[in-house]
């Protein structure tokens, strides 16, 4: 195969494209496409192309909304799809140049798309391929009855009686159907009639105008007890419920509950997009609240409360600094986060560098005098400054540097480069830079830090407008901390309430609950309390009160009896995402990736795109998933799929490209049916393009990608289309000489026992009416005692019938105590089974036509009776005549061939029975 270079194309093409719409006939004047010569070197400056749909011509290029040369030809059909005069009824499935259907995926600049034969000002001409539009699904209506119940969701919530909704045909409904509570009943389900004996599962589908009645079974809920029971009326007053025998329902419940339960025990857990749960109350307004201690005495009627979420703006500049993540990630100046109202945000900043400092944290001014600790919350507007310490990275250059010398003077380091070390420490700082912004943070057990002084003994104290203009000392200062109750220093009880967590470390380690310990006036609360940790939840910090609305900050002390709380906020749920490249690679890797998701994530915007996922020869074209036996096994994944639990696997879906864009070398179609198999779960006719003299085999599936269950891919024979070929197998040395119609597989049945040590049985099915690659009747199959019969049966993607769906099968009359039976997922072979049988359910039931339709249908019946005595009586001279003809004409309906394809010679798998 040969390699085409692009060459480099000259000339300016015109300034700006119009959108224009004429007849194809039409001569359009002035030709603004600049002429290429080999020896020119001058850029692109404007690309075009032109689209023709029906007969009319549509040009788009630069100028137009935001194309350019590097636009692609779906972005230019986008563009100035408005324009398409597509006829009534129909739609662009694709687009062709010269015959030859091209990648939509290619650029405007292409060689192919800059001239055109046909006179035309601008780019090459692409002519639409039409097909018929999909009409649109006729749909039914289902009539809901509560059946004594009230509605919980749907346009009748809260009202008892019927309703009805609207679903498409062959649609499954039950989900759809709207929740319904009943008092003193339980719900059990949904039936066809009201007395509960037809029922409905969840695999049913809507063929006709449907009815369903909701099922109820009594509750005793004191059979023969003394202990009452009251009504408990729950309004979510907004929210939605999400846990119990209501849950996902919103608006008015009602449950029942015995004589002196907990209110507050009995009440379902309530979520409200945008709102904070407060609590219940007896009232709506929320004036009467429901306690801890209210018990049920009488039939009661509480309310959720809420309060609206609020979110302020933290405007964030990096003063100098670059920022490396969120909005502004790469730019230099400012940023902004929204953050929830009494959140901790510190860890929301986007991270910063500067080339030359060193980041020290965040200030609320921009002189760096009020910290941002990490324990602050919002609750208004603020702004707040990256810090920065300079590196002198070259002592001699312009900037003076000094010398720091640290006395930690019994302390401990905290955090920086010297973290964990006692003693003495020197580091290097600028000239000018403040003394108190470069000295480390300090700590030390039952003392608290004083401050900083230029000797030991804290005499020359350092203020925070000294800096550094000389090689400097400091001495940390400390204040002793009496914790003894006998001494002069008072003592108070901290109380800590871990809020659902467990103590990490010291004399409560490993409890949860609440705690309680002496500490002395004067030490910082945070100095005190332990580390704590909960499963499934981030540590925010503490506050004075259990809503997290009153935080505990660095600089607290204590001075009274103290109770403090944990806060937390949840970890998302995450799942892993399995994803196979099939053939694809990720920076030259290859196979399977592994990636974590949060509950809720479209899938699609987890996975990699053609821009990292790349293959040689072949386009990006989606996602399947893979088969691992759930029911999205095979299927594609969609652009509103989101991701609700493990997904095991996903496979990359390719296509091969166009081998010669150019259309330098001669192309052919190849078609190729899998017969029986299938290519990602698709079965059926695939089509391949190959240039002039490629071997064929090397363009087919090979086993890896083809596969069927029970078989052995064993190669491939030409379709009977009227050719010296046809039947013959495909050989490892054929090459492309021309358009070859048709391509069938050919597989050999595997053999289950290749040691003859499982006893061998055939398996007869009937079609009864169906169809397996247009043939009907008996076929046999075989299969190893033990086997499972479903197994090997054909399923409803295989064996079809018009107006019918396959409903199962039934064991035919043969005199054995089977007969009659259906077969079910368990039965296994045991011995010959001789035959069984394709039981069908019509897909529109009669009862669904008018009398005059089936009037009609009558006397259409008679037609046909007597049609296929005429047709009968020609077949057989018909038959005779057809290869003949398709050997020696070419049947061509609107220049597409006609090719019939005799599967019986292709070496079909299927053994039909005689």
């Amino acid at each position: 195969m040969r390699n085409w270079k692009k060459k480099t194309l000259g000339g300016v093409l015109a300034a700006a494209m119009l959108v224009s719409l004429v007849p194809a006939t039409s001569a359009l004047a002035a030709d603004n496409t600049a002429k290429t010569t080999d020896s020119q070197s001058q850029t692109t400056t404007s690309c075009s192309v032109n689209f023709r749909v029906n007969g009319y011509v549509v040009q788009a290029g630069t100028g137009v909304g935001n194309l350019g040369c590097d636009s692609t030809v779906a972005q230019a059909a986008a563009a100035v799809k408005a324009s398409f005069n597509v006829p009534s009824g129909k739609v662009i499935s694709g687009w062709t140049l010269n015959g030859a259907k091209i990648n939509t995926g290619a650029k405007l600049s292409e060689p192919e798309f800059v001239t055109n034969s046909e006179g035309l000002p601008g780019g090459a001409i692409l002519d639409a391929v039409l097909k018929d539009a999909p009409k649109p699904a006729a749909t039914f209506v289902v009539t809901v009855h509560a059946n004594g119940g009230t509605f919980q969701s749907g346009i009748d919530k809260g009202h008892q009686g019927d309703t009805s909704f609207t679903v498409t045909n062959g649609s499954k409904f039950v989900s759809k159907l709207p929740k319904v509570s009943r008092l003193d009943y339980t719900f059990v389900g949904w039936t066809y009639d009201k007395a509960g004996k037809s029922k409905v599962i969840d695999t049913d589908f809507i063929s006709a105008n449907t009815e369903v009645y909701a099922q109820w079974k009594a509750v005793d809920v004191d059979p023969g007890a003394s202990v009452n029971t009251f009504t408990l009326t729950v309004s979510t007053n907004g929210g939605v419920i999400q846990n119990g025998q209501f849950a996902g329902q919103s608006g008015d419940v009602q449950n029942t509950v015995g004589q002196n339960e907990k209110v507050l025990s009995s009440v379902p857990t309530v979520a409200r997009d945008g709102y904070k749960f407060v609590g219940w109350s007896y009232d709506q307004a929320g004036k009467s609240v429901v306690i801890a201690n209210d018990f049920i005495s009488a039939d009661t009627h509480v309310y959720a409360q809420w309060t609206k979420i609020t979110t302020s703006r933290v405007i964030v500049h990096s003063n100098g600094g670059t920022f490396q993540s969120g909005n502004e990630q790469g730019n230099v100046g400012d940023d902004s986060i929204e953050v929830v109202d009494g959140d901790t945000f510190v860890d929301k900043l986007p991270k910063v560098s500067r080339l030359d400092y060193v980041f020290t944290g965040w200030t609320y001014d921009q002189a760096g005098k009020s910290k941002v600790l990490d324990s602050d919350f919002v609750s208004a507007n603020i702004e707040v400054y990256a810090q920065w310490k300079a590196v002198d990275v070259d002592p001699g250059a312009s900037v003076n540097t000094f010398t720091l010398t640290v006395h930690t003077n019994g302390g401990t380091i905290k955090g920086g480069e010297f973290d964990g070390q006692m003693g003495d420490v020197m580091t290097t700082v600028g000239q000018n830079e403040k003394v108190v912004s470069v000295a480390p943070s300090v700590a030390r057990l039952d003392y608290a830090f004083a401050g900083w002084s230029y000797d030991k003994d804290g005499n020359s104290k350092v203020i925070d407008t000294d800096f550094i203009s000389a090689d400097t000392e400091i001495w940390a200062q400390w204040k002793a901390v009496d914790v003894d109750p006998g001494a002069s220093v008072n003592t108070f009880t901290l109380t800590v309430s871990t809020n659902g967590g467990v103590i990490q470390d010291g004399e409560f380690a490993g409890q949860a609950g609440d705690v309680q310990t002496t500490v002395g006036q004067n030490q910082t609360v945070l100095s005190v309390v332990p580390t704590v940790t909960r499963e499934g939840y981030t540590f925010k910090g503490w506050s004075y009160d259990k809503a997290g609305k009153s935080v505990v900050i660095a600089n607290d002390f204590i001075s009274a009896d103290t109770h403090v709380y944990a806060q937390w906020t949840k970890q998302p749920v995450r799942y892993t995402v399995v994803y196979n490249t099939n053939g694809g690679n990720i920076n030259g890797e290859v196979g399977d990736f592994q990636i974590q998701v949060k509950k809720g994530d479209t899938l699609l915007d987890k996975l990699p795109t053609s821009d990292t996922l790349k293959r040689d020869g072949f386009t990006l074209k989606g996602w399947n998933y893979a088969e691992t036996g759930t029911k999205l096994d095979g299927k594609a994944v969609k652009k509103t799929d989101k991701v609700k639990g493990n997904v095991y696997k996903v496979v990359a879906r390719w296509d091969a490209n166009d081998v010669d864009p150019g259309m330098q070398v001669e192309q052919f179609n190849v078609v190729y049916n899998t017969n029986g198999g299938n290519i990602n779960g698709e079965v059926g006719d695939f089509q391949v393009q190959v240039a002039k003299g490629d071997t064929i085999l090397d363009k087919l599936p090979g086993a890896d990608t083809l596969v069927r269950d029970g078989y052995v891919l064993k190669g491939w024979n030409y379709a009977e289309t009227g050719t010296k070929l046809d039947g013959k197998s495909v050989k490892a040395t054929d090459t492309a000489t021309g358009d070859i119609y048709k391509l069938i597989a050919r597989w050999e049945p595997t053999d289950v026992d290749p040691g003859m040590n499982v006893e061998q049985f055939n398996v007869i099915y009937n079609t009864n009416g169906g169809n397996i690659n247009g043939e009907v009747g008996d076929f046999s199959v075989q299969l190893g005692k033990g086997e499972t019969i479903l197994d090997k049966l054909p399923d409803a993607n295989t064996l079809v019938r018009d107006g019918y769906k396959l409903k199962g099968w039934v064991y035919a009359e043969t005199g054995t105590d089977k007969d009659g039976k259906a077969l079910t997922k368990t039965d296994v072979v045991e011995g010959n089974v001789y035959k069984l049988v394709a039981q069908w359910t019509k897909v529109v039931p009669a009862a669904t036509l008018t009398p005059a339709q089936k009037t009609e249908n009558k006397t259409d019946n008679k037609t046909t009776t007597s049609t296929n005595k005429k047709v009968e009586s020609t077949k057989k001279a018909d038959a005779k005549n057809t290869k003949k003809k398709l050997a020696t004409t070419g049947a061509a309906v609107g220049g597409v061939a006609v090719v019939v394809v005799l599967l019986a010679a292709a070496g079909l798998a299927l053994r039909k029975r005689a």
